[in-house]
């Protein structure tokens, strides 16, 4: 009983130890494959604002070509255009085109603002594939709203020089976006809706926290003074 039951344990602590190590080395391999990422993963900027996101590759080997879209919530960022990096300058055939042809970097079907979605791909030359790790694109976004906005990749594809699929996996970013100053109603811009909101928060009328906008506690003159000289340009 006593030798069945340490060939018991010892079998145990075999199968508990190769359990271990299968998936260290798994998760070695996984740290290690090629990503497809968000840079930076996590943005925080003020509503009305101009801001750049990179598309990065990492750890990747023999490079021969790329696409990925990313979709993005258009009542929060829009988006302005795309930019090759050093990494990719001597990149070509960059797609998607137009039925002439004709790749638009600021514009749909590259950037189609209706859906959120930015979609871009492109060939490396044959003699020069990437190896390395560096941003394949840049993205231009406005904030247009102060809310949390995912930047989710999808239908993202590595090649080698020979056109042969590259397994990788992927990681998002995420905006957050706060309301500006005298953007009262938070629709990422100051307009005259901002101006009468204040005046009816400070005559009673209306109960609107966003119109305290020294932070006072108090919705005063003061309050409403601020929000006329906001919005035309002197404050």
């Amino acid at each position: 009983m006593k030798l069945k039951a340490v060939s018991l344990a010892i079998l145990t602590l075999l199968l508990t130890g190769m359990l271990t190590l299968t998936l260290y080395i798994q998760t070695v391999k996984s740290q290690d494959s090629p990503i497809i990422s968000v840079n930076p993963l996590n943005s925080t900027v003020q509503s009305g604002a101009s801001f750049t996101i990179e598309v990065n590759v990492t750890n990747i080997t023999d490079l021969g070509c790329w696409q990925f879209m990313l979709s993005y919530n258009t009542t929060i960022l829009d988006a302005i255009c795309v930019s090759a990096t050093p990494c990719t300058e001597n990149n070509h055939s960059w797609l998607p085109v137009d039925t002439e042809g004709i790749f638009h970097p600021d514009g749909p079907p590259t950037i189609d603002d209706t859906i959120g979605r930015v979609w871009v791909a492109a060939l490396f030359p044959m003699s020069q594939p990437f190896t390395g790790s560096g941003a394949l694109i840049t993205i231009n976004f406005t904030a247009a709203a102060p809310r949390n906005c995912t930047l989710h990749l999808y239908n993202t594809v590595l090649g080698d020089h020979l056109g042969e699929p590259i397994s990788h996996r992927t990681l998002d970013g995420s905006v957050t976006v706060l309301r500006s100053w005298g953007d009262v109603d938070g629709n990422g811009r100051i307009d005259i809706l901002d101006v009468k909101k204040v005046k009816l928060a400070y005559s009673g009328i209306i109960v609107e926290p966003f119109a305290d906008l020294d932070d006072n506690g108090v919705i005063d003159i003061l309050d409403v003074k601020k929000i006329k000289l906001i919005y035309s340009g002197l404050l």
